[in-house]
């Protein structure tokens, strides 16, 4: 009900004080313009709440007990967001390998996010070291003698990934730098203590803290268990579910019928069986599939891009030009790589056959790292 009662006063404001449109969907960008809304209502409610208590409550001397609360709430909120990432790229689910879509895609044709997630997906390695100390990070700040330790980690690890964010416009902008916030905000209290460390001074405890009696003091460490216990089980499960969606997706990209590079072995036009000639305008040299575009290249050098969609249940594809003034409706098979196609290019039957090239011939996937280089292998 309270939640219901937010939102109305979030979309009143957002239509009547911003003009901005509060029933755009929100997929999966926690920068839509309804989230900047969001977040000065939240600005809003949090200032009139501060002065309201603090007029209320202004004969308390001090609030170390409720800010040592603060603080282990936001220490276990920032752990689990850091266990979710890095364990998201330690299992390599948060940037799967490149898909034969995005390495037929050329750099142009790249949005910055989706550079970014190309270039990061490229290495296994490189995911696995940047989401290890995410997880050590965050595992720190579980702990009172580490949490500071963690939260250094953590702002180091999360500078980097605003500025990506930032520089490639990946739309969790908001979000990443929430997570900076809550661990600088973690630090704050040691600020006099590090400073001291680093002058080599004598420094004093940790100046929020909070006792126990002896006949409950059993209960806080149990109670950690459990709670720890229960938060890695969540992480595990959103961790094997992710990963199964990641392979339902990459079965759904890398549909061997309908992605990469393929050579025509043979062309038959209108039951003519056409040669290799490097002059013909009408006999396809290879095509290129790229998810829902296809390049057709003829002998002569020439080429169009064309709409395409496949169906591996009916084994039917259907060709667009982008004007739709010509259409084809072809039968396929697909044997071991080689794809038999049969139908109709308007009033033209085409019976092609296909071979397509080896994965391999990615420079991609035949680059691998090597210790010697006896110069730069750029392209």
């Amino acid at each position: 009900m309270l939640s219901d009662f937010h939102f109305s006063i979030v979309e009143i404001i957002a239509k009547d004080l911003f003009n901005v449109d509060s029933s755009v969907i929100n997929a999966g960008s926690s920068d839509a313009a309804i989230n900047y809304v969001r977040m000065f209502c939240f600005l809003v409610y949090s200032s009139l709440g501060t002065l309201i208590f603090s007029v209320l409550d202004r004969k308390r001397n001090d609030y170390n007990k409720e800010f040592y609360g603060l603080s282990v709430f936001l220490r276990y909120y920032l752990a689990l967001a850091m266990l979710d990432y890095g364990f998201a790229k330690v299992f390599n689910t948060q940037f799967p390998f490149l898909s034969e879509d995005r390495l037929l895609q050329t750099y142009g044709e790249s949005s910055p996010m989706g550079l970014l997630w190309t270039f990061m997906g490229y290495s296994t390695s490189y995911n696995v070291f940047t989401g290890l100390w995410e997880v050590v990070g965050g595992f720190l700040l579980f702990f009172k003698r580490t949490r500071l330790l963690g939260a250094l980690l953590i702002i180091a690890v999360m500078s980097n990934v605003v500025m990506l964010n930032i520089s490639y416009n990946v739309p969790v902008k908001l979000h990443a730098m929430h997570l900076l916030a809550i661990a600088i905000f973690l630090v704050v209290p040691d600020l006099k203590r590090l400073t001291a460390f680093i002058l080599r001074k004598p420094t004093e405890l940790y100046p929020v803290a909070i006792s126990v009696e002896n006949k409950v003091s059993w209960i806080y460490p149990a109670a950690k268990v459990i709670v720890l216990f229960m938060l890695f089980l969540m992480t595990w499960y959103k961790i094997q579910y992710n990963r199964e969606s990641v392979q339902i997706l990459a079965q759904k990209t890398n549909t061997k019928s309908f992605l990469g590079e393929f050579e025509v072995e043979s062309f038959i036009l209108n039951g003519e069986t056409m040669p290799p000639d490097e002059n013909s305008t009408r006999r396809w040299k290879k095509i290129n599939l790229s998810g829902r575009n296809i390049n057709i290249e003829y002998m002569d050098g020439g080429s169009i891009p064309w709409l395409f969609h496949g169906n591996e249940a009916s084994k039917k594809i259907v060709l667009l030009t982008p004007d739709l003034s010509t259409k084809g409706y072809f039968d396929f098979r697909n044997e071991d790589g080689v794809l038999y196609l049969e139908g109709f290019i308007n009033d033209d039957a085409l019976k092609v056959v296909l071979r397509k090239k080896s994965d391999n011939s990615f420079t991609l996937y035949s680059r691998g790292f090597q210790w010697v280089s006896n110069e730069p292998f750029y392209r």
